[in-house]
C-alpha cells in the first residue's frame, strides 16, 4: 500500500478547504494508507488528528521552505507502506489511483518513478462530505482544464529508491525541483513512467501569494535559480513528462515514449542525457516506422 507525503501550508480560509479535501481523498483510498505531513504542529487544523497521520514539526529548511532531500530520506527510512508517493497538498485523488497501482505498476519487476498529468478546476463548494458519490458531486466540473505536461505535482516510486546522499538540497514548492525528478530517474536509467493516459487527479486551483512577490519571472527567485542548478546547463527545461521513457497508450498498454512523438523534443532530451543525436534520431524513426506499419512501438 501507499505512504503519501507532502508540505502544508496554514490550515486557514480557501487553503485549509484545499489542503482537508486533498489529504481525506488520500485517506478513503485504503485502510492501510499512511499520510505525513511536514508542518509546523501550530499549523495542523484539528480535523487532521487521524492515527494514519504522521507530523513531522521540524523538517530541514532553506529560508524556511522545506528541503525535498530530507523528506524523501525520511520517508525512506519511516514509511510505513512498501509505495511512497510525494505529492502536494491541494491535489484530490479518486479510487482510480489505486486500481493504476495494483493492475499495473505492480507487475514491475524493477524501480520506477511514475508521474502525470492534471486538471485545474475551481473549488467554489468549499469543504467536501466524502459520501457515496462525492466524486460525481464536486469532480463533475465541465469547467476543467487539462494542466500542460509541465510542473508535476506527485512522484510514486517503491520505498527505498531515495535513501540519504541521492538527492541535492532542493526546495519545494520552486521551480525546477520537478525536473530534476524526472532528470536524475532517466539518468539513473530507472524506469519513468508518465501516468497520464490511464490516470488524471485534480488540482484545485489557488493563489500563489507564497511565492517571491518581487520577482515577476518565478524562475528569477533565488530558490529557483538554485534549484535548477542541480540540471544540466544545456536542456535543464526539458525534463518535463514528456522525457519520461514509458507511457500508457491508448490501449492501457506500457509503451515506450518518444517525447510524444515530438521529434525535436526527443532528440533535445537524449542530448541533455549525453546519448548521441545520431543514435537517438535513428532510434526514433525506427520506432516512428513500426508504430506507423505494424501499430509497434
Amino acid at each position: 500500500m501507499i505512504t503519501f507525503f507532502t508540505t502544508a501550508k496554514k490550515f486557514e480560509g480557501e487553503t485549509r478547504n484545499n489542503q482537508l479535501n486533498a489529504i481525506r481523498s488520500w485517506l478513503i483510498l485504503h485502510p492501510a494508507v499512511e499520510v505525513i505531513l511536514f508542518q509546523s504542529p501550530h499549523g495542523i487544523d484539528p480535523a487532521m488528528i487521524d492515527p494514519r497521520i504522521k507530523i513531522d514539526p521540524f523538517p530541514e529548511c532553506v529560508n524556511n521552505i522545506p528541503r525535498i532531500d530530507y523528506m524523501f530520506q525520511f520517508v525512506s527510512k519511516h514509511a510505513a507502506n512498501s509505495y511512497c508517493c510525494f505529492i502536494n497538498c491541494d491535489i484530490v485523488l479518486t479510487s482510480d489511483f489505486l486500481n493504476v497501482i495494483m493492475n499495473r505498476l505492480s507487475a514491475l519487476k524493477n524501480d520506477f518513478l511514475a508521474v502525470g498529468q492534471r486538471w485545474d478546476f475551481e473549488n467554489i463548494q468549499g469543504e467536501w462530505q466524502f459520501t457515496e458519490g462525492w466524486q460525481d458531486k464536486y469532480l463533475g466540473n465541465p469547467a476543467m482544464q487539462l494542466h500542460p505536461p509541465a510542473g508535476s505535482d506527485y512522484f510514486l516510486f517503491p520505498k527505498g529508491l531515495y535513501p540519504s546522499g541521492s538527492i541535492p538540497p532542493l526546495i519545494v514548492g520552486r521551480p525546477g525541483w520537478d525536473l530534476w525528478m524526472i532528470y536524475n530517474a532517466r539518468k539513473r536509467k530507472i524506469c519513468t513512467v508518465d501516468l497520464s493516459g490511464v490516470f488524471m487527479l485534480y488540482h484545485q486551483n489557488h493563489d500563489y501569494s507564497h511565492k517571491n512577490v518581487h520577482y515577476e519571472n518565478n524562475l528569477d527567485e533565488p530558490e529557483a535559480i538554485r534549484n535548477l542548478s542541480f540540471l544540466p546547463a544545456s536542456g535543464k527545461y526539458e525534463f518535463t513528462l514528456l522525457a519520461c521513457d514509458y507511457a500508457f497508450d491508448e490501449k492501457g498498454k506500457m509503451v515506450k515514449n518518444y517525447a510524444r512523438w515530438m521529434m525535436e523534443r526527443y532528440l533535445r532530451i537524449s542530448a541533455a542525457l549525453g546519448q548521441h543525436r545520431t543514435i537517438a534520431w535513428m532510434r526514433y524513426r525506427f520506432a516512428q516506422i513500426l508504430y506507423r506499419v505494424f501499430g509497434l512501438r
